[in-house]
């Protein structure tokens, strides 16, 4: 039997050759024409290269790798190291990725119980007992910057017991970042760094970087994920007006004279919207109020303090003078807390409506009195309402709180970067990204 002549094989990175190149997750190659006539020996040849290396190539590039760097970039510095502290669109995915939810030990909605796994420990090796996730979870319900109405926690051996949450069991509520503890999550809070003994499960990143970064155009790095405000999956951007102050009438006169569709396209570095639905105040004919108001911001939030000084002119152009008290977080909640402000400025974040909703009331008309609107709001809508914002625009009616702008919010993804397509803007997997090798230079 005749011996079929060799066939010279190469890989490149571009394809080259006489054959169309064969492209599998990102690998080419081409086969050298052959130098003599017997072609159907060639053919036999090529067929066997291509069903013997098609598929291990296909399933290298598919297989996700541990290991690598993976660039956060968001439109404002973390400043919250604390997961129920998270506020801003960066803290939201950091606290994500830094913390254990129950969700990452199994729990399900619908379900009142948690069974901790006899073998889970933290990432330092100590046991993690259900006693040790209900003083956490208190914790975290207790001081979350979002208000968890109805939630306690108790331990029944290796079981944690969820209590009062039955009208909010179908809410994605222990999925949520301020729900978490921060000692337990894929990444360490401090640095960043994989945690290999995390309960939650093993990341492939080594290392997560933070950068700021904000613009209405703007591109991912390769190795990382920006967290951008294109889109309009954001938060709600409301105006507080303090319903106790002598001001108050005074306030929401000059709000009704706001063009909030100017103030969204022309203050804000990235992309504003208004929903149909919210009304301005009604415009009446009011006595400007004579002392100086008080106008709250979080300093850490750039946008807001743009925001601040145009209704700081827009108040002016009505006879009245206010100045802007932008303080640290800690400093701007307490002030909202105790009523210390005629007009405030939130930016919302994004959560499930009755999460949204019970917040809102609480920052406006305070704890005390809070209990009552989210009450008041969930008879008027019921358990699942029509619209998916009804329950905030309830309680926004019920304070005063006038809604300025939504803000954009989407996710975009590096060309190296894998992952889990994230359901809304603060759910992003990071313990399940991993990073595609370099591609070769041509």
């Amino acid at each position: 039997m005749r011996s079929c002549p060799a066939t010279a094989v190469s890989w490149t990175g571009t394809g080259g050759g006489q054959l169309p190149a064969a492209t599998s997750s990102g690998m080419d190659f081409a086969i050298a024409p052959p130098n003599r006539p017997r072609w159907r020996c060639h053919q036999a040849a090529l067929a066997i290269v291509l069903l013997l290396a098609l598929p291990s190539i296909a399933r290298a590039g598919l297989r996700p790798q541990y290991g690598g760097e993976l660039v956060v970039e968001g439109p404002e510095s973390p400043v919250a190291p604390e997961p129920w502290r998270a506020w801003n669109p960066l803290e939201l995915v950091l606290a994500d990725a830094t913390s254990l939810s129950l969700a990452d030990l199994g729990w399900t909605p619908g379900s009142s119980a948690v069974e901790i796994p006899a073998d889970a420990t933290w990432p330092d090796g100590t046991p993690l007992t259900a006693q040790d996730l209900t003083q956490a979870l208190d914790q975290a319900a207790r001081n979350a910057v979002v208000s968890l109405p109805d939630l306690s926690f108790r331990a029944d051996g290796r079981t944690l017991l969820i209590d009062g949450a039955s009208r909010l069991t179908k809410l994605p509520l222990f999925s949520l970042p301020w729900l978490g503890v921060s000692r337990g999550g894929p990444f360490a809070p401090s640095t960043l760094a994989a945690q290999p003994g995390s309960p939650a499960r093993r990341p492939y990143l080594d290392q997560l970087r933070v950068e700021v970064r904000s613009g209405r155009r703007l591109d991912p790095p390769a190795d990382g994920v920006l967290l951008t405000q294109s889109g309009s999956g954001g938060r709600y951007v409301f105006a507080l007006v303090h319903q106790g102050s002598d001001a108050a009438a005074s306030v929401e006169s000059a709000l009704a004279r706001l063009n909030r569709e100017s103030l969204a396209r022309l203050f804000l570095r990235g992309f504003g919207r208004l929903p149909s639905g919210w009304p301005l105040p009604k415009l009446e004919r009011v006595r400007p109020a004579r002392q100086t108001l008080v106008i709250a911001t979080d300093d850490s939030e750039r946008d807001l303090r743009t925001v601040a000084e145009r209704l700081q002119v827009l108040l002016r152009d009505r006879g009245m003078s206010a100045r802007i008290v932008a303080e640290p977080r800690d400093a701007y909640f307490s002030r909202l807390s105790h009523g210390d402000y005629d007009l405030a400025l939130v930016a919302l974040p994004t959560a499930p409506p009755w999460v949204e909703a019970a917040t809102l009331a609480r920052l406006a008309a305070g704890a005390p009195a809070a209990a009552r609107v989210w009450a008041e709001a969930m008879a008027a809508n019921g358990a699942t309402p029509a619209r998916a914002d009804a329950p905030l625009r309830e309680v926004a009616r019920q304070v005063g709180a006038v809604l300025l702008y939504r803000e954009g919010g989407a996710v975009s993804v590096g060309s190296r970067v894998m992952m889990p397509a994230p359901a809304v803007p603060w759910r992003v997997d990071l313990a399940r990204a991993w990073l595609k090798p370099p591609e070769a230079p041509p």
